[in-house]
């Protein structure tokens, strides 16, 4: 086995789960490699937004690498209960600002394209940013908090 981040972590586990005899093998020492500079924090959303990757890959694809980046991150939850690791896992809400790759017109496109595919994402204007965070953005998406029909742009 290669490599000592979570990902060769939840692999040696499997596969000492199932008989195997297993050696973690890093390059880097203990706590210097990626997982250790993540302070924690787990999301399933990848490196490009879901309407940027359908343009490289096609919708399909794109659909099918942001669902199995969600059912891997759930996964992982299930795994570690199932386990009794005490991690002081927590789920909390996040949000997307709008940012240098998607304005907030970006931003409601994408909404509509997560929504699509069966992750739930609410579009939060500027009011509603302003008034729930503090945040003076112009818009958001929400991805795990319960958002008012007041709060959100109901068809972005």
């Amino acid at each position: 086995m290669i490599g000592a981040g979570i990902t060769g972590a939840m692999a040696a586990e499997e596969l000492t789960a199932a008989g195997l005899r297993v050696a973690i093998i890093d390059r880097r020492g203990p706590l210097q490699g990626a997982t250790s500079a993540t302070t924690a924090l787990l999301q399933y959303e990848i490196d490009l937004p879901l309407t940027v990757l359908q343009q490289h890959i096609g919708p399909d694809d794109a659909a099918r690498a942001w669902r199995r980046s969600k059912r891997g991150l759930e996964s992982l939850a299930a795994k570690v209960q199932s386990l009794g690791i005490q991690c002081a896992y927590k789920r909390v809400p996040s949000l997307y600002l709008v940012g240098p790759m998607l304005d907030a017109a970006g931003l409601a496109h994408e909404c509509q394209a997560r929504n699509a595919i069966g992750l739930q994402t609410a579009y939060l204007t500027r009011k509603a940013l302003q008034a729930r965070y503090g945040i003076t953005r112009e818009a958001a998406l929400s991805k795990t908090a319960r958002v008012s029909s007041a709060e959100r742009m109901s068809s972005p």
